[in-house]
């Protein structure tokens, strides 16, 4: 039970990285889109 627990938790850590290593690869590609724009 407790071996499940952590594994789920360690599953559920590692999809929130994944997320916001995707969220903030967007926000720095996005960031760098604008500012070509304006430069």
């Amino acid at each position: 039970m407790m071996s499940e627990f952590a594994l789920g938790f360690s599953v559920a850590a590692l999809a929130k990285g994944v997320m916001v290593t995707l969220v903030v690869t967007l926000a720095a590609s996005l960031v760098a889109v604008i500012l070509g724009l304006i430069v």
